[in-house]
């Protein structure tokens, strides 16, 4: 059983980021389909050719109400969880927020939450961005090491390992600029987080990649996925939304409107942090 002591240096180095949610309100397990997920994350009418979940049904939710700068356009969004997706939005971090659900099996054999969906990109689209927030218990006593949870985001299909403490992802484009990948403990801006039942958080992220359709049908398929590392207690979530194509030979990434519930802590450029 692992513990939860702090060392005083890290608590003292500790960034707060505060969420304030407005409300708890996410949907209730099987209440949503996964088109219904497609819809929540924006993905444009006549784009979306299939969607699939996998995991367990608490661990997926559509929230509706304002959980720090999500949800980013539009009115709801998408959370993912390794543990029950209603106990993210929260209120006060919850000591050791911990399900171990097994229904879906990760990289390493622990608890994994997925969103497959099946795009057709419109003419002229040659790249797609959508933004993510990863939270979780994990931080900060487990920074690095084999307990090191994991986002990606990946095309085609997911192609996650562990190796002692290393984890690959060499297909995911959910990266810091530096090229790590979304782990608990590489990810670039992972703070102390009030007002939300995890321990801690990054600030809003983009994730952005060019792709090539299919030759025949011009379909392919986006991999988004969270799983616990290491073992299956300690829960890891993030928040989607804002997909978006994206138009040019630069994937660069596109403004987004401000949600009407922000506090501060908008992103307008991938991997800024705010202090």
């Amino acid at each position: 059983m692992r513990t939860r002591a702090i060392p005083a240096a890290v608590l003292a180095a500790m960034t707060v980021v505060t969420l304030a949610p407005t409300a708890t309100a996410a949907s209730s397990p099987g209440e949503a389909s996964p088109l219904d997920f497609a819809a929540a994350l924006d993905v444009p009418d006549g784009t979306i050719y299939s969607a699939r979940l996998r995991g367990a049904p608490e661990a997926a939710a559509v929230a509706g109400e304002a959980l720090g700068t999500f949800p980013r356009t539009g009115d709801d969004y998408v959370i993912l969880s390794t543990g029950v997706a209603a106990d993210v939005p929260g209120g006060d971090p919850v000591d050791d927020l911990s399900t171990e659900l097994g229904d879906a099996r990760g990289a390493d054999g622990n608890d994994l939450s997925q969103l497959s969906l099946t795009l057709v990109p419109p003419a002229g689209a040659r790249c797609l961005a959508l933004d993510y927030q990863l939270l979780s218990e994990e931080y900060p006593e487990f920074l690095d090491g084999e307990y090191n949870d994991v986002f990606t985001a990946e095309l085609g299909r997911s192609d996650v390992t562990v190796a002692g403490d290393r984890i690959e992802a060499p297909r995911s484009f959910a990266v810091d600029p530096d090229g790590e990948i979304a782990t608990v403990g590489t990810v670039l801006g992972f703070g102390r987080a009030t007002d939300t039942g995890m321990d801690g958080t990054t600030v809003a992220l983009e994730a952005h990649t060019r792709f090539v359709a299919g030759a025949e049908d011009g379909r392919f398929t986006l991999v988004l996925s969270v799983q616990d590392i290491g073992d299956s207690v300690y829960d890891t979530a993030v928040l989607l939304d804002s997909f978006r194509w994206l138009y040019g030979d630069m994937c660069a990434a596109t403004p987004l409107e401000r949600s009407p519930g922000g506090s501060g802590l908008d992103l307008f450029m991938p991997f800024q942090i705010v202090e």
